[in-house]
């Protein structure tokens, strides 16, 4: 009634195992896991200081491979600079150098060639002279943070504040998710720690220097300090570039700033005559007078460059050497 015999047969033969089959190996080769090169690790947008790597004059990929051969050249540096120090009988520490030789022809030929970064802020304020302010003045600068500060100089304090270094997380952390840009309130709301150590720094020089109180350009100044070195070794360094190195430069009549100019202009006039012939005229395209109290109207760019040290004229790389060198070669 439910079927023959014939189709239990049937369906006791579909029912049996299936013949073995042995693969070639051909096949097995097919099934084995291929070798893979191992994934590259991400690639860091911001340098070592914290500034983006890309910006509109060079690629992400141009500065990565100018930032292989600069990385090789300061392990090579590093090394010449640790044998200098055994030399001397400073061998660096865990955490580096805290005392460095003293200035020679020689340490000036390394400084120019370069110093490892990890070692700038130390190598800064070494050759300033800064532990001497931070041992004679002990709680000068505590005391000041804690003043009364004038509202003039805070309102122009904090008109620059947020301006400094805009490009730089540690100064200026990216928006939260689906915001493009920062409100002024946000800004406040996100500072980072770095941007409040600058606020400190920048309010207590106001009251310390009142001849200088705030001027542009400060903010770049002790904002690059405080990215190598503690807030009150900042604000002492500070004061010895605009006291010492760059005297009168940002005082409230420039005077200090005028002088350089006068002397740029002077040397170009003198050493580049073809530069100057382009340069050296008025805007109405008369020559000007180097005699007299007046300067070219090209200086109204050039002025920035000496009050902020080349800080955003030259790249980061550039600078940070010129401002080692400026504390010991002038001197």
């Amino acid at each position: 009634m439910y079927g023959s015999d014939t189709d239990d047969e049937e369906m006791y033969q579909s029912e049996s195992p299936a013949p073995q089959y042995t693969p070639r190996e051909a096949d097995l080769e097919s099934l084995r896991p291929v070798a893979t090169e191992p994934p590259l690790p991400p690639v860091e947008k911001r340098d070592r200081y914290g500034f983006k790597k890309q910006t509109q004059y060079i690629t992400l990929a141009e500065y990565e491979e100018w930032e292989g051969r600069y990385n090789g050249d300061l392990d090579r540096r590093r090394k010449k600079w640790e044998q200098l120090l055994r030399e001397s009988g400073l061998a660096p520490g865990e955490g580096g150098p805290v005392r460095f030789p003293p200035k020679s022809n020689k340490i000036k030929r390394y400084v120019r060639k370069g110093i490892p970064p990890e070692w700038r802020g130390a190598a800064w304020f070494w050759y300033a002279g800064g532990q001497k302010f931070l041992t004679k003045y002990q709680g000068k600068y505590e005391e000041l943070v804690n003043s009364p500060t004038l509202p003039s100089d805070s309102e122009l304090i904090e008109r620059d504040l947020h301006r400094t270094f805009p490009d730089n997380i540690k100064f200026k952390p990216d928006p939260p998710p689906g915001v493009t840009r920062m409100s002024k309130l946000q800004e406040k709301q996100f500072e980072t720690p770095m941007l409040q150590s600058l606020r400190r720094v920048l309010l207590a020089f106001a009251l310390y220097v009142p001849k200088i109180g705030y001027c542009q350009s400060l903010n770049f100044l002790a904002g690059l300090l405080l990215l190598f070195m503690e807030e009150e070794k900042a604000f002492w360094m500070l004061y010895i570039l605009t006291q010492t190195h760059l005297p009168g430069t940002h005082e409230l009549n420039l005077e200090g700033s005028s002088v350089d100019q006068w002397v740029l202009m002077s040397s170009v006039r003198d050493s580049l005559p073809h530069i100057w012939q382009k340069i050296g005229g008025g805007l109405d395209g008369s020559e000007v007078d180097m005699s007299s109290t007046k300067l070219p109207p090209v200086t109204l760019c050039t002025s920035s460059w000496f009050m902020s040290g080349f800080i955003g004229s030259l790249p980061i790389e550039t600078t940070l050497p010129t401002v080692l060198k400026l504390y010991l070669e002038s001197l």
